[in-house]
């Protein structure tokens, strides 16, 4: 189980590092241009939403791998950035059914949600088995 957990870590937090750093990197028009439809989402937002979207996912793809990377006692990070992350899909999804976006746009976002509840089971029941030992 802690490796697959490892694994879904380091998958989300590579996909929460580029995400968020594309949406730091690019204005609006630009992630438009380069989303090909795909981001289309963002003109509901304004540009500091969409810069503090970018930040908020850059922080909790670096949550989810560094405090084990660094191996410090900062592990209760791990499962925070997680519920960071499905918190944060909640409103991606929202935006996209308000928008009446395709499926697939909704289904991306519950996959992603999907892992970090993965990954939050596994580092919570981890951390309450040692609480408890």
């Amino acid at each position: 189980m802690e490796i697959m957990v490892f694994v879904c870590q380091v998958i989300l937090s590579i996909m929460m590092l580029v995400f968020g750093g594309v949406k730091l990197a690019y204005n609006k028009e630009q992630l438009k241009a380069k989303g090909d439809g795909r981001m289309d989402y963002v003109d509901d937002l304004s540009q500091m939403n969409v810069k503090l979207i970018g930040l908020t996912e850059m922080l909790i793809g670096l949550g989810l791998i560094l405090p084990q990377l660094i191996c410090t006692d900062l592990d209760y990070l791990i499962p925070l950035a997680a519920l960071g992350t499905v918190i944060t899909m909640i409103g991606a999804v929202i935006i996209h059914i308000k928008r009446k976006d395709d499926l697939q746009a909704i289904m991306i976002n519950i996959i992603i949600m999907l892992i970090a509840v993965v990954i939050l089971y596994g580092k919570i029941s981890n951390l309450s088995t040692i609480i408890s030992c």
